[in-house]
This record gives C-alpha cells, structure tokens and sequence, in this order.
C-alpha cells in the first residue's frame, strides 16, 4: 500500500518541481540583466564585465587602439563615446525560457531623465522610415548556476 502511495506521490512531487524551477530561473536571468546595466550605466564597468558572456567584436572593432584583453576600457569607450546606450532597466516586459539555459526578456530602458528610453529615426531617415522602438531584446544565458547577459546595449549613432 505504501509503495502504491509513493508511485503516485514521487510523479506529482517531480512535476510540482519542474513547474517552479523555470520560474526561479527566469527570475535569476531578469535579476542579472537588471545589475548588468544598472552597472553599466553607473560606470561600474569591471562588475558590468564579470557579467557579460557576449561576443566583444563590436567593442572591440571600434576601439582599435585598447587591448583587446582590457574589457574595462572597452567598456567604458563603447558606453561614453561609441554610441551604446548604457542605461539602466525601466521594466522588464516579458521573460521567457527559451532553451536549456538560454532567456530573452523584452525590456525597456531608463532614459536620463527617468522615462522611458525611446531610439528614434537615425541617419537622416523619417520616423516613417525608421519607426520610433521603446522595446528591446536582451538575452541571458545560464552556466553552472550562474547568469550572463549576451546582449549589448542599444546602440544609437
């Protein structure tokens, strides 16, 4: 009898767990991309870094002249004279889970004034042309437990 009530008590409890797990870890993902760009926009650069696992070519491509190997100032030139936005989260709009360790949150950003950020047309081009966008993607991805951001911020030329 008792071996009955674990067969169909273990089931349950395994399925109870599966259903909460994937909230926490949306949670850890939306609480790393909420410090990463609160980092970057208060200048913490170095701690901005420890939580980015992105590809750096960008970076890296339009600061020719620092070290490849110095993410710091990478950072710190791509936020304050290359044109990436390093504003803090306004709001996260939508979270989701979208592999085994991988996330993509819809967000939008604090501009300076503390609204909403909003990129507008660019290049000469109308906002016909080139809609006005309030609303990004940001991607986190999960290693051994820990959660890194794979996204830059917006750029605006």
């Amino acid at each position: 009898m008792i071996r009955k009530f674990l067969w169909v008590l273990i089931p349950l409890f395994l399925t109870a767990c599966s259903l909460v797990a994937p909230k926490y870890e949306t949670k850890q993902a939306e609480q790393a991309a909420m410090a990463f760009f609160e980092h970057l926009s208060a200048e913490r650069y170095g701690e901005a870094d420890a939580m980015y696992a992105g590809d750096y070519s960008t970076l890296v491509s339009n600061n020719p002249q620092i070290s490849l190997d110095d993410h710091t100032a990478l950072w710190k030139n791509g936020c304050e004279i290359n044109g990436l936005q390093c504003l803090p989260i306004y709001r996260i709009l939508k979270s989701e889970k979208f592999s085994l360790n991988e996330f993509w949150l819809t967000v939008e950003f604090k501009d300076k004034n503390g609204g909403v950020f909003v990129r507008g047309p660019c290049c000469g081009a109308t906002a016909e042309e080139m809609p006005l966008v309030s609303q990004f993607d940001v991607y986190v991805i999960e290693r051994d437990g820990k959660y890194f951001v794979t996204s830059l911020p917006v750029y605006v030329p």
